[in-house]
Order: structure tokens, then sequence, then C-alpha cells
């Protein structure tokens, strides 16, 4: 795309991306919600969530790559926090329902895990099941006081 094209569908880079984010972020929402609607909350439901995430980001690996690259020259920060508050939210019933309470500290931690095991998949470019497994195991272990 010429310059002055570009300029015509969106007033900066930092637009670009904050647009590009939302919608790859959106189609991520879409696909960890069907992986996840039919399954009552808890480990399965947790796993599904989490595997379709990451599929979806080994997917749209450049898409990927390149918003990892922008997230702090473009602004992109609220956009992330928003992200990851939503995402905490959507896993917090399967943590209650393995026992986690309460479930938002554990949430977030996972989140980020999440986000960190994409980085290692997208630098690799496959899925590392190892750290899929592990993240899966650590979330599901017997919380203790």
């Amino acid at each position: 795309m010429a310059k002055g094209s570009f300029y015509q569908h969106w007033p900066s880079r930092s637009e670009y991306l904050r647009a590009l984010h939302a919608r790859f972020h959106d189609d991520l929402l879409a696909l960890i919600t069907a992986a996840m609607s039919d399954l009552p909350p808890g480990r399965e439901r947790l796993e599904a969530g989490v595997d379709a995430y990451l599929d979806g980001c080994l997917a749209e690996a450049a898409t990927k790559a390149l918003l990892v690259q922008s997230r702090t020259e473009a602004g992109l920060s609220d956009l992330v926090a928003a992200r990851n508050e939503s995402a905490a939210a959507l896993v917090a019933p399967d943590l209650v329902a393995l026992g986690w309470a309460p479930p938002e500290p554990v949430a977030v931690l996972l989140v980020a895990a999440v986000a960190e095991i994409a980085l290692i998949e997208l630098a690799a470019g496959k899925r590392d099941k190892q750290l899929r497994r592990g993240l899966i195991r650590l979330a599901t272990r017997t919380p203790t006081g």
C-alpha cells in the first residue's frame, strides 16, 4: 500500500496499530469463546481457552509479531491492559471451579504466563506442548492457604 493510501484509511501508524490490535484480539476472543462455550468451568474449559488463544496467535504469527514489536511505540498499553483484564475475568470461573479463592490474582498471573508462552511459541514457530501442559498443571494444583 502506498503511503498516501495508508493515511487515507488511518490518521497515523499508531491508529493503524490500535485498529490491528483490536481486530486481532476480537478474532482471538471469538476463537476462545467458541472453544469454551459448551464446557462447564474447570480444567477442560481453561485448557480449551488457553489452547485457542495460543493456536490463534500461531495462526496469525506475522500479525502477532508486529503487535509485539509495536506494543510500546504505538501506545497500545491501555488496550493491552484492558484485554488482559478481560481475559482474567474470562478464566476466573474456571479457577473458582478448581478451588482458587479469590481467583483474581491467579487469573492475572495465568494471563501473563499465557502471553509469555505465546512469545516463546512465536519465536519457535510451533506449539510448546511442555509449557502448555506445565501451565495447566500449575493452574489445576490444589490451592492451599
